[in-house]
């Protein structure tokens, strides 16, 4: 019984263990889902961020190129400024003569009418080179307004394609920021995850072992409640060969028990005795046996057991006869 209820206990333990193994193994494919999630999102995360610094890259290398454009534009306006001196420079002189013509034009005016005939030869070529003065100044004046303005346009649109190139270098750097802590984040989380499996990995071998001592200890269990079967089997089969040749015969013998309480005062009492498959018949003598006449039957079936008695058991008897005295235990 013990050793079929200790089976049971470990079935039953097995059974525990098998259902705990499958929720283990079904957190366990779960958890490696979410590692391939993870895995996923996170080579995702390093592509996106490898494509953003690919951008940056080539932002921060247009914005170089605009910085070395910004350095030519300024070199550009310093040569401008530099030619702008210069046709100021020219352009004052030129008022100068105009002003010193326009002085020898008004001086001249006052006697031109009372000289025309005779200076016209000679001031016919100062009026023509005033003439070429003044378109060379208007032209040098327009030239100068042209560049001015070319130059105001470069520059504002040089300092907007910076303004611009900034913002969109700022947004690119919070953009790989983000990328960064969302990458550490992803980083941390599959590490946990990765814990998790192993430890997960860990449970499920340990269960996988004890499962398995559980199944060797109840196939040894198994094993022996065979072999202690096969063996009560042979010996019942061999007690019922026994009792099946001996059902028909009775052993008959002497029996001596105590007459009174003192057996050293009063002594023994012989008795006839007959043994069967069954019973155990006590007569007076054999002449009370031929007469069916016993004075106790009893039924071996209510027997427990029989035993030797030491010299506590039986005090008053004598210590030779100790060793042919028993007792019959009997439930009633």
């Amino acid at each position: 019984m013990s050793k079929e209820r200790e089976i049971s206990m470990l079935t039953v333990e097995q059974r525990q263990l098998n259902l705990q193994f499958q929720k283990l193994e079904g957190e366990y494919i779960k958890e490696v889902e979410k590692v391939k999630a993870l895995s996923q999102d996170y080579e995702e995360e390093c592509q996106k961020r490898s494509n953003l610094q690919s951008e940056l890259t080539n932002q921060l290398s247009e914005n170089n190129k605009l910085k070395t454009k910004e350095k030519q534009l300024i070199q550009d306006l310093c040569n401008l400024q530099e030619s702008k001196r210069s046709i100021e420079e020219e352009l004052n002189k030129m008022k100068m003569i105009k002003s010193m013509d326009d002085l020898q034009m008004k001086e001249l005016e006052d006697q031109l009418e009372a000289e025309t005939y005779f200076s016209l030869p000679v001031q016919i070529p100062n009026l023509f080179a005033r003439s070429i003065a003044e378109e060379t100044i208007a032209d040098l004046e327009k030239e100068r307004t042209m560049h001015e303005l070319e130059l105001k346009d470069l520059i504002s649109r040089h300092r907007t394609e910076l303004s611009n190139k900034d913002v969109t270098i700022s947004n690119l750097k919070d953009k790989e920021n983000e990328f960064k802590k969302t990458i550490e984040h992803l980083t941390q989380e599959k590490r946990r995850v990765q814990c998790k499996v192993l430890s997960l990995q860990e449970e499920l071998m340990n269960l996988r072992n004890q499962s398995a001592n559980v199944d060797d200890q109840i196939q040894q269990l198994n094993k022996q409640i065979q072999q202690e079967r096969l063996l009560k089997l042979q010996a019942v089969n061999k007690l019922a060969e026994i009792m099946n040749r001996k059902d028909n015969l009775d052993w008959k013998a002497g029996l001596s028990i105590p007459s009174k309480q003192n057996i050293k005062r009063h002594g023994w009492k012989k008795l006839y005795v007959v043994v069967s498959s069954r019973k155990i018949i006590f007569y007076n003598n054999e002449a009370d046996k031929l007469n069916a006449d016993p004075i106790i039957i009893l039924n071996l079936n209510k027997l427990f057991h029989v035993s030797p008695v030491t010299q506590g058991d039986a005090i008053r008897a004598e210590v030779k006869d100790i060793p042919r005295i028993f007792q019959l235990p009997l439930c009633w």
